[in-house]
């Protein structure tokens, strides 16, 4: 909820009305003893793509990552996460490093950022030594040697 920009004041109230939670079970003819419920249980994060079932939202290296996102909102929102984190953990991201590469038949004018500097569109970019691209989409910078 921090990085969609809703008030503090509404973190409060449905903490509130989420914590110390019970549930019980009615089954048959019977309703089973009071259990807690735990919050945070085996959640998944929405941000991301899935390509069919399989979530591929933010395919990681070391200090090498991509997000993939048709959505320019969720892309935002992810972007807003890293920086929070790299903010919290006192590492910077380096913002030439930083591209968008805009795959959407109908283009953009979003303008995204990273900690508050516009982040660069560009047609191209490498991720993990593979060149990624708008046109050509994926390929090796190896492959004229095979």
């Amino acid at each position: 909820m921090i990085d969609q920009d809703i008030h503090p004041v509404y973190w409060k109230i449905l903490t509130e009305l989420y914590n110390d939670l019970t549930s019980k079970v009615k089954w048959l003819d019977g309703i089973s003893t009071p259990f807690n419920i735990k919050q945070g249980e085996l959640e998944e994060n929405a941000l991301g793509y899935h390509l069919g079932n399989i979530y591929a939202g933010t395919p990681t290296c070391a200090d090498d990552m991509a997000f993939i996102s048709n959505n320019e909102n969720e892309l935002q929102i992810m972007l807003n996460v890293l920086s929070r984190y790299a903010n919290e953990h006192h590492y910077t991201i380096h913002p030439m490093k930083t591209q968008i590469i805009d795959c959407s038949k109908t283009k953009s004018n979003f303008k995204w950022n990273l900690g508050g500097n516009e982040i660069n569109i560009a047609e191209s970019g490498v991720h993990l030594g593979i060149i990624r691209a708008e046109k050509n989409g994926v390929r090796s910078p190896w492959n004229k040697w095979f």
